[in-house]
């Protein structure tokens, strides 16, 4: 083990991963499908990430299979991952489990999350400081910014001089001064691999060609403005303005919605992806989306929302695709994945339950009154039943759940279209 990773000398816990190893080894002799090849990511991220997390470890049994992670990664680029750092990762975060340790188990599910993708790199660097400390990445970045400048300046000094082979260092010195502020641009030489670095007359000309370029996106013309950005902001129309603009984004959003909803080949990720952003289309009782998803350990919410009183909604999405309602005697019942799907979201209330003191201290929120809301299938992949049958046995079976509301995608793209036309005809009405 590298000595920067060492931190305690073997223990116990050790019988308990050879146990682990042996398990998982005597399912693949068995013959257990391996399923699908998953990418598994293993950076720097992950590295410090689980430094960070291994800090905090209450205990050495806790500690030591995090540091078994990092030694199997290594200590430079590239790291190692693969299906071993998986299962040292999982192992780590059941040891956490068992020592009580639940900040570390709650940082080591994140760490499993950002390796298999469902984690982003910018939702944990708002939680964990994702930087070694030393400096020395920094440095290393500096020296080869510094070596290739050096290079690139030796070529140019060579051209320079080919094209003026009486220039003296006085010219080259002057040449520099007047070229050195213009900034490059680079673009794809006729070889592959090199490029082509070309120099743009002013500053301005290059921020004038990167902003127009790729970071504005056309929506209004103004002739001859002769407004300042103060004497804009007091137009007395600009808050039609702007509610118009919403509006037409909403519709925009909502249209994008619809067409993956309807999309019979969509699956629940795509739909999640649909809706990101959209928090407004579950109605204004909510003031906006947390941009953390993963509350407690071993839970992963689809979309969290937030109440004007701080209090937490749970939102679990599913498919569009699937059968919600079937016939029996002589009604409809719903169908085993809408009780799948409200035992799972049943599950997540009673976690936040338990863990409402955890989640409040951590992140300021209130748990213990949290509601749940499920949306599953859509009518249109049910012609044979009509929706209002639809709509009125999962109403039916929603009465009964005190904490758990049940919505179709139609009634949920149904609401938000009527939130949007309200919205319209309050804006015009004069």
């Amino acid at each position: 083990m590298p000595k920067e990773y060492r931190r305690c000398h073997p223990t116990a816990y050790h019988t308990k991963w050879f146990a682990h190893l042996g398990s998982l080894t005597r399912k693949q002799s068995h013959g257990t499908p391996a399923g699908p090849a998953m990418r598994i990511r293993s950076d720097s991220t992950l590295k410090y990430l689980l430094l960070a997390i291994n800090e905090h470890a209450k205990r050495d049994e806790v500690s030591q299979p995090i540091m078994d992670a990092l030694e199997h990664m290594g200590t430079l680029s590239p790291y190692r991952g693969g299906r071993q750092l998986i299962d040292l990762l999982q192992f780590a975060r059941r040891t956490a489990v068992e020592q009580n340790d639940e900040r570390t188990a709650r940082g080591l599910e994140d760490a499993l999350g950002y390796t298999n993708g469902k984690v982003l790199e910018k939702d944990l660097r708002q939680d964990y400081p994702l930087y070694s400390g030393d400096g020395q990445d920094d440095v290393q970045m500096l020296e080869r910014a510094s070596s290739a400048l050096r290079s690139l300046a030796a070529h140019e000094i060579e051209d320079f001089l080919k094209e003026n082979p009486n220039a003296s260092g006085e010219d080259v010195r002057n040449y520099f001064a007047q070229h050195g502020n213009r900034p490059l641009r680079f673009a794809r030489a006729r070889r592959a691999g090199h490029y082509g670095a070309f120099r743009i007359r002013s500053d301005i000309s290059a921020w004038v060609v990167d902003v127009l370029a790729d970071r504005v996106d056309y929506v209004h013309h103004f002739d001859d403005s002769k407004y300042s950005l103060e004497e804009m902001l007091a137009l007395p129309d600009l808050d039609d303005a702007l509610a118009a603009a919403q509006i037409t984004r909403r519709r925009r959003q909502l249209a994008t919605i619809k067409s993956t909803v309807e999309n019979r080949y969509s699956s629940e990720e795509h739909i999640q992806e649909a809706l990101s952003e959209a928090w407004w289309i579950f109605g204004g009782k909510y003031v906006g989306e947390l941009y953390r998803r993963r509350l407690a350990v071993g839970m992963e919410v689809d979309i969290p929302l937030l109440r004007p009183d701080g209090v937490l909604h749970v939102v679990e999405l599913k498919k569009a695709n699937v059968e919600i309602v079937k016939k029996y005697r002589s009604g409809y019942v719903p169908t085993s994945p809408v009780h799948n799907a409200v035992g799972q979201a049943a599950n997540y209330l009673q976690k936040l339950d338990e863990e409402r003191n955890e989640i409040a201290e951590a992140f300021g929120i209130e748990t213990r009154r949290s509601f749940a809301t499920v949306v599953i299938g859509h009518p249109i992949f049910q012609p044979e039943i009509n929706t209002r049958k639809i709509n009125e046995a999962l109403r039916i079976y929603a009465s009964h759940l005190s904490r758990i509301d049940i919505l179709t995608y139609a009634e949920l793209l149904d609401n938000a279209e009527r939130l949007l036309n309200f919205e319209d005809a309050a804006k015009n009405d004069p």
